[in-house]
């Protein structure tokens, strides 16, 4: 899932989820995250070592089962992209999707 306020949110659930109920689930959440800095630190970094995502939701722990990376497989993962990310993952796919492409 991505890692702005929503999907900050939503993986504080899903991250407490999957730890309450092992092995009925993957223990470890991972949110992709677009690289930026905060206050000269990586915004990944600071998710996965405060686990706290500091810019977009400000005072909340994250589950410590959560973890931010920023490869393109976490991005196609994502559980709901916005339009900009929508955009940059949909050049990652090769072919280009066509008019009767379907989606998940």
């Amino acid at each position: 899932m991505g890692s702005g306020n929503w999907g900050s949110a939503i993986s504080m659930l899903v991250g407490a989820n999957a730890k309450s109920n092992p092995g009925q689930f993957a223990e470890e959440v991972r949110m992709w995250v677009f690289e930026e800095e905060v206050d000269g630190q990586k915004l990944s970094e600071i998710i996965n070592t405060k686990h706290e995502n500091v810019k977009y939701l400000k005072g909340k722990k994250l589950p410590e089962n959560v973890k931010a990376g920023t490869d393109k497989m976490h991005k196609i993962l994502e559980f709901k992209p916005n339009r900009k990310s929508l955009i940059q993952c949909l050049t990652w796919l090769r072919p280009p999707p066509t008019p009767t492409s379907s989606s998940l």
